[in-house]
């Protein structure tokens, strides 16, 4: 390595000498720059110009980047102190870019440790921008003594122990003198295009410093110059450490995706084509000639490709400039094949289809151009773009899965994939998760399921609210509550203090048990009886032809089963859900414990007794933990009889052991009297106990939800006994009760317990204290709905005192608006005599008017009173506003806190809210309602080939055997309406399909659904690979193979396989598969099937190939040498050799088995062995020990410790003890390396033949999907499948323009011209409105039409070329489109604007006719909408011309085919143009007429008791010109459901 001093030298040097081609000093000139024109603190240089200057520094620099770019910095300080004179302090930093060799994420390896690399990759995600100390000063504050520690950034923080000076550890960071730098880190991901089908995107974590912070965002593809570092996983004892790149430099790629080649001879032919007077004809008959007709749909699709200008206005407001275009029409008119030309039509184009977002039917073009970066995307994918986004903290606790737990902890990110919202990303995780939510029609709590969890990044404040209950909760301004004065949703911004928000007050019922087995940590271990390890031997005997054969297959001891030996929990719960037997074992008490104590419960899960004991323990006891002991003490008074024997008797119901009591007396003063008390300490030694204690009661009781409904009760009864009252009290209004606990100083755990209660019905409030908190029930109701939960496990139990009064408490309150509306309601409806009578006229009145606040109990009053007087739609809605599942909490406090970071919300479909922190919140992804699963997954990238032949046979997990190419035709030929269409792909999402998956991590199979199949267009050419175990597969060219190479599994593609190679397969198959014995077999399929029947059996075998006939003979199973070599080293620690025979086949590619087993059983026996001579013969141990290794570790000979141990020398003997176990402890170690591989379901194959074939027939390969391992069994091997879908939202990551093409058919089969187009599409008007054409294409019959159709299609089967032949080339028209696209950008002419205003004014004036009402609506022929797309269309137009000026012409050929379309679709009943048939979907006449309905029904609602009649209002409708009977009647139909009108009872309607 040079010297610094030299380094800094050349440096210098290459800075003031190094001249461009022209002989200016190009580094010279950029200090300048720095200095002056671009303040800046980083010096960019391309590695390529030092390279050239200096070949030797600049290698170098790859090498020991650290020094060599310190050295680059004061070279740079030097120049510009004696070149440029500059005298002031300016940091600059030497960062170089254009390194001769870029790697991606998943090629970084331990070889690039501390080197300088080049990683191109996209950003996942960003930090948000910190301070990092990089000269940290440390001030010793004895003494003033400053030390000064350089940090670095991936390292923890370096502090000096003790003061350098005088020697004390009182030393502290002198914020003030030490120098901060900002930091940022991001993660950077393989690109999407540079995975193979199958594999993962590797990531890597990177690092920002100083001036580099906030030059990317997520999104961006970069190119990032950086050192790569390597950190010690924190949380990993072993030596395994994580890669870090600390970021030099980063260069942002182009944000436009690589646009086309387009050579000058290109640009001639494109500039030519452009002068012909009928460009645009001969471009709108180049598309899809195929398909005849259909004009005017090709230009609006032609113009569609081209698209307008987008414009950015001064304020940063964009105007799009691409339009979007909808085709609808009848089945079987060519609209999916039209989007398909034009999906391949632009470069990497891919085509969607199938059931969409919002569309019976719907399907897209999802084309990504490469010049512009814009996606053609399908619709539903807007409807997600355009959501918004209310979120929650990440510490918000809810109740999920049976467990109140952070929000932020149910979010998994390697889970997760990036979608945009507006302008933002975000990352969705699909998963189901069992939720608490409130059924808003009953007002009833109930369990739901979650289906998304989402989360964002958040800059800015959140509103943080405090609750009277003692709740508090933190979350997005906008997040919606419902308010409990109005009962609807309210954004949390729009609270203010005394507000009260809706609260579960009774979460659902719980009557699951907690199992111990269910809970218990992996590495706690099982000891079995005798009785039982024969039971499980049985059990194990049914699949498993020997114990020998399962103890291979889990690597456990056969001392587990057949001696003394224990087995962990993790292993053990594995083995019984292996053999199916789990549910029945974990029923069973078994004894448990971690390595030092075992315990066997009398109970198998937490029975009512078990939790009491926990209750009681969590309120007046603790744990301690004293080294391996750990204790469980409770301390009760003597006084307290009826508790200590509560404990006993619960103690004895569920343990084995004895429960110690200690007697205990105390002597203290109170008051200044001595006063002696005496007290009992139960105590136990229990890891068991104090195990269940700690799940239940720690973070924050976040598991004690989980208790069914009795454990629970009893585990409350216990906190009551131990640390609770029941108090009766005497008050004004006579005798009151309440109840209280005082069990922590932790609100977090006391607010737990309080919604904890609420299982039972029961409000409490938390009351913070200084020493302990209280939580307090007062309510009578509360109160007796708490002790008759707890009545049958607690002795605290007191009956309550006779209630004089109807108070209503604070949980008894119900919403004032409501009611007001349903007291105005039986005001109007009761007679006022009867309420007198009833005595309840002033309260009706007073809640009427809004005079006092509701209550349960007056409700309950009303209804029993006058109940059968009420209408009954009010008497249910007066039954659901007195349900006492729900309270109202009122808002103490509000609080605006800044915060960054992410927060979080759910998505639960149906209800659309869910419980956190105790109150009642909306799910805001209600965007999600508007997409299926489909349009999640089904844009996507197109597919490599990478598939099997239609030939492969496929392994079902039921042992069947079917071709993959029959078995997937048939499935996407029944499903047609359920394909995802990709580039010369189809894909179908399946759930009925289990195969045999492999686990590589676990190197174990796995029954699997498969997740979906695919076909792929077949390429020209296959490759056939034939193995030792005889079998074949014939596969695409770049089709992933398993193989072993460099002591590695690797995917490397079938084209590169050669003969020789090693192919990974399998032992055994976990299926019965049928096959017969014969000596020779004439059908090679039957052959297969009995080799596969033997791999059932868990028999390697191989089929021999002979002129005439096949023969299946048994053979070996293998292993490469590498993984045999374990066991070697193992041989040579014992001092096992080898015979020459093993010398020889150890170290060939593939090691046979009877070789392996020979060598392993004297490797095992020497253990043996050894172990038995350390303990009955000591010498003859020594003999087998290595003699200059004893010396060497004992500093003593062989012949003197031989010996001493014949002596009996007590020293001699235990070293010689000691000597043999640690010999054999590393041998084990070697051993269990080898074990991991022989043991588990592991075989190799070698490559016998590699050849490509041709492809004779074959119009499709076929795939199949196994999530999330991408590895089945087949053959006797590993196959990979590689079908990877790249979902919406990461497409949506790209900072990309978006046009969308789609098409959709009638919901009804097919187009009706009596209805208007919104009534015949699931497309809600909001989606329909920002199509700027809708085009209907209808199959109507035609004499002429007809005919030319016929002809055409019958010229084009016959052969004729010049009938789809394009007038332009396809390839020429593709690059004619990416030219036009990025070289023209057209101006409106005066003229153009003169033509489009012109028509805007004359189309929307004069339209009022006489003799219509002047109240009336009128209808509008066109809006905006309509003028901003004429707009885009006339810039189109003008670039199909490659016109820099949009003329009178192209405006007018816009205005044609926007009046054409607005003539077919947007026309009302009686012929006029009408925008609001696409703006709202209705009308303006059927809006007019809607309106007159609901006057009238307002009108006639007095004229029955139960409204207005349906003969009254039919009637009336007529005279009013609305229409004949039926017209009214679907206009009634449509009100309902559009929640305008009910019916309280058939035939009569009320208005809401």
């Amino acid at each position: 390595m040079m010297e610094r001093e030299e380094m800094i030298s050349r440096f210098t040097s290459f800075l003031r000498e190094y001249k461009d081609d022209e002989g200016n000093s190009v580094y010279i000139g950029k200090l300048k720059d720095l200095l002056t024109v671009t303040p800046k603190r980083s010096l960019t240089i391309d590695w390529t110009h030092l390279n050239s200057f200096d070949p030797e520094l600049a290698e170098e620099l790859l090498n020991s980047p650290e020094e060599v770019l310190a050295a680059g910095e004061d070279a740079i300080q030097i120049v510009l102190r004696e070149e440029l004179m500059y005298t002031g302090e300016l940091k600059v930093h030497a960062r170089f870019f254009n390194l001769p060799h870029t790697l991606l994420v998943k090629e970084l390896g331990s070889e690039h440790i501390n080197r300088l690399i080049q990683v191109e990759g996209i950003i996942t995600r960003v930090s948000e921008v910190k301070p990092f100390v990089q000269k940290a000063v440390f001030v010793c504050k004895d003494c003033g003594n400053e030390m000064v520690r350089l940090q670095r950034p991936y390292e923890n923080l370096i502090k000096p122990a003790k003061c350098d000076a005088c020697g004390s550890r009182n030393v502290d960071l002198d914020v003030e003198k030490s120098r901060f730098i900002n930091f940022q880190s991001f993660r950077l991901q393989d690109r999407p295009e540079s995975l193979k089908g199958g594999q993962m995107p590797r990531f890597i974590d990177a690092i920002l410093l100083d001036d580099l912070v906030d030059t990317a965002l997520p999104g961006d593809r970069v190119l990032v110059t950086g050192i790569l570092r390597v950190i010690l996983e924190q949380k990993d004892k072993r030596p395994i450490f994580k890669k870090v790149l600390e970021v030099n430099h980063i260069e942002q790629l182009s944000k436009e995706i690589e646009e086309l080649e387009i050579s000058p001879e290109d640009e001639q032919k494109i500039r030519e084509l452009a002068k012909r007077k009928d460009i645009v004809d001969a471009i709108v008959d180049s598309i899809a000639p195929a398909i005849w007709g259909h004009k005017t749909v090709k230009k609006g699709i032609a113009l569609a490709l081209f698209g307008g200008v987008q414009r950015t206005l001064p304020d940063g407001t964009k105007l799009r400039g691409e339009s979007h275009v909808l085709l609808v029409g009848d089945p079987g008119v060519a609209k999916s094949q039209i989007l398909r030309y034009v999906a391949n039509l632009a470069p990497r184009a891919i085509y969607t289809s199938g059931k969409s977002s919002s569309a019976a039917g719907l399907t897209a073009a999802a084309v990504r151009d490469e010049f512009t970066g814009s996606w053609v995307l399908e619709a539903g994918v807007l409807v997600l773009a355009d959501g918004g986004f209310a979120c929650l903290h990440p510490d918000s606790r809810v109740l999920v899965d049976g467990k109140y737990q952070r929000i932020e902890d149910l979010f998994e990110l390697q889970k997760s994939y990036k979608a945009r919202s507006g302008n933002e990303i975000v990352d969705i995780q699909e998963k189901d998760m069992e939720v608490a939510s409130l059924d808003l029609s009953t007002l009833k709590t109930r369990k739901s399921t979650a289906t998304i969890i989402r989360r964002k990044s958040w800059k800015g404040d959140l509103i943080h609210l405090k609750l009277r209950s003692g709740n508090e909760i933190t979350l997005t301004p906008d997040h919606l509550l419902i308010d409990g004065n109005t009962l609807e949703w309210k954004e949390a911004e729009r609270f203010r203090v005394g507000d009260k928000v809706i609260s579960p007050l009774k979460l659902p019922n719980n009557t699951s048990k907690v199992y111990i087995l269910d809970i218990l940590p992996e590495s706690w271990k099982v000891k079995l009886t005798r009785e039982e390890k024969e039971e499980l031997k049985r059990e194990i005997l049914k699949h498993y032809s020997s114990l020998a054969e399962f103890n291979r297959r889990y690597n456990v001891s056969r001392d587990f089963l057949s001696g003394k030996s224990s087995i962990t929990v993790g292993k053990f719960r594995q083995i019984l859900k292996d053999l199916g037997v789990y549910g029945a074992w974990r029923e069973r008490p078994l004894t448990y414990g971690p390595n030092y104590r075992r315990e066997r419960l009398k109970v198998a899960y937490i029975t009512p007794e078990l939790a009491y004991f926990i209750g009681f323990l969590y309120g007046d006891g603790w744990i301690s933990k004293q080294g391996s002991k750990v204790h469980v003490r409770i301390v009760q008074s003597k006084v307290h009889q009826e508790q200590i024997e509560r404990i006993r008797k619960a103690f004895r119901a569920f343990y084995n052991g004895e429960l110690r009591e200690y007697k205990r007396r105390t002597k203290s003063e109170v008051a200044g009297n001595k006063v002696e008390s005496e007290s009992i300490t139960f105590h136990i030694s229990s890891p068991l106990l104090a195990f269940i204690y700690e799940y239940l009661t720690g973070e924050n009781l976040k598991n004690a939800f989980s208790l069914d409904d009795e454990a629970l009760k009893a585990f409350i009864a216990g906190a009551l006994d131990s640390d609770g009252c029941v108090s009766v009290k005497k008050g004004k209004k006579g005798r009151v009760v309440h109840i209280e606990f005082l069990l922590s100083n932790e609100m977090e755990k006391d607010r737990a317990f309080a919604m904890l209660l609420r299982r039972f019905d029961v409000y409490a409030r938390v009351i913070p204290g200084k020493g302990v908190n209280r939580i307090r029930v007062t309510s009578r109701e509360d109160v007796e709905n708490l002790l008759n939960a707890v009545r049958d496990y607690s002795v605290k139990i007191k009956e309550l005192p006779e209630k004089k009064h109807l108070v209503s408490s604070y949980s008894d309150k119900i919403p004032l608006k409501p009611m007001e509306k349903l007291a105005k309601e039986i005001l109007d409806s009761v007679p006022s005599t009867a309420l007198q009578k009833a005595g309840l006229w002033s309260t009706i009145y007073a809640y009427a008017h809004g005079k006092y606040a509701p209550s349960r109990i007056q409700i309950r009053k009303i209804i029993d009173r006058i109940g059968h007087l009420i209408p009954s739609e009010t008497l249910v809605r007066l039954k659901v506003l007195a349900t006492r599942d729900y309270f109202l909490d009122e808002i103490i406090s509000i609080e605006r806190v800044p915060y960054e970071g992410y927060v979080y919300d759910l998505y639960v479909p149906g209800d659309h809210n869910f419980i956190a922190e105790g109150i009642i919140v909306h799910n805001c992804i209600d965007e999600f309602d508007k997409m299926s699963d489909r349009d999640r997954s089904a844009i996507h990238e197109a597919l490599e080939q990478q598939s099997y032949h239609h030939d492969f046979e496929l392994l079902l997990a039921d042992g069947r055997k079917v071709k993959i190419g029959e078995l997937v035709d048939e499935l996407i030929e029944k499903n047609r309406d359920k394909i995802i269409l990709g580039k010369d792909t189809e894909i179908l999402p399946v759930d009925d399909i289990e195969l045999l998956a492999y686990d590589l991590e676990k190197r174990e199979i796995v029954r699997v659904k498969a997740d979906r199949v695919s076909r792929h267009k077949a390429p020209e050419k296959f490759i056939k690979l034939r193995f030792s175990n005889g079998r074949e597969i014939v596969v695409t060219p770049e089709h992933p193979i398993m193989v072993w190479e460099d002591g590695r599994i690797k995917e490397v593609p079938a084209e590169r396989i050669v003969p020789g190679d090693i192919a990974l397969g399998v032992l055994r198959y976990p299926v019965q598969v049928d096959g017969e014995f014969k000596e020779y077999y004439k059908d090679q399929r039957a052959a297969e099937d009995y080799q596969d029947h033997l791999y059932s059996q868990g028999t390697v075998s191989k089929i021999k190939k002979t002129s005439t006939r096949f023969i299946v003979e048994k053979s070996e199973r293998a292993l490469p040498k590498e993984l045999v070599k374990p066991l070697t080293r193992a041989g040579r620690i014992l001092g096992v050799t080898q015979t020459q025979k093993e010398r020889v086949y150890f170290n060939q590619k593939l090691v046979k088995e009877s070789l392996i087993e020979g060598y392993l059983r004297r490797v095992t026996e020497r253990m043996r062995e050894l172990e038995k001579l350390s303990r009955d013969e000591p010498v003859k141990a020594l003999d087998l020990l290595p003699k200059a290794w004893l010396y060497q570790k004992y500093g003593v000979t062989h012949g003197r410790l031989k010996k001493l141990a014949g002596a009996s020398d007590p020293w001699a003997l235990k070293t010689i003890r000691s000597a043999v176990e640690e010999r054999i402890s590393l041998a084990m170690g070697e051993l269990n390396k080898f074990l991991e591989w022989w043991n588990a379901n592991v075989n190799f194959l070698k490559v016998k033949r590699a050849e490509e074939v041709q492809n004779d027939r074959w119009e499709w390969v076929y795939d199949v999907t196994v999530e999330p391992h991408h590895l089945f069994v087949s053959h006797g091997l590993v196959l990979h499948n590689t079908i990877s879908i790249s979902k919406a939202g990461i497409t949506a990551t790209l900072n990309s323009r978006t046009t969308v093409i789609a098409a959709a058919n009638p919901k009804f089969g097919r187009f009706n011209r009596m209805k208007s187009l919104p009534e015949q599409l699931d497309l809600p008007p909001t989606l329909l409105s920002r199509f700027d054409l809708i085009f209907l294409l209808l199959d109507e019959p035609d004499e002429k039409v007809d005919a030319d159709i016929a002809e055409h299609i019958l010229r084009v089967r016959r052969g004729e070329a010049e009938v789809v032949t394009p007038k332009i080339p396809y390839d020429l028209l593709k690059k004619y489109i990416a030219y036009a696209r990025k070289n023209v950008h057209p101006v409106l002419s005066r003229e153009a604007m003169e033509e489009i205003k012109n028509y805007y004014v004359r189309m929307r004036r004069g339209f009022k006719r006489s003799g219509e009402n002047e109240g009336e609506l009128q209808p509008i022929p066109i809006t905006a909408r309509q003028l901003e797309a004429l707009i885009r269309l006339s810039e189109a137009h003008a670039r199909m011309r490659l016109s820099e000026t949009v003329t009178r012409e192209d405006a007018r050929a816009a205005i044609r085919i926007v009046e054409d379309m607005l003539r077919t679709i947007a026309v009302d009943e009686e012929g006029s143009l009408d925008a609001a048939i696409l703006e709202v979907g209705k009308s303006t006449r059927k809006l007019n007429k809607i309106e007159k309905l609901i006057d009238i029904i307002n009108a006639l609602e007095s004229e029955g008791e139960f409204g207005a009649p349906e003969d009254s209002v039919i009637e009336a409708a007529k005279q009013a010109g609305l229409g004949t009977e039926n017209d009214i009647k679907k206009l009634l139909n449509d009100l309902k459901r559009d929640a305008r009108i009910y019916e309280p009872r058939a035939g009569f309607y009320k208005t809401l």
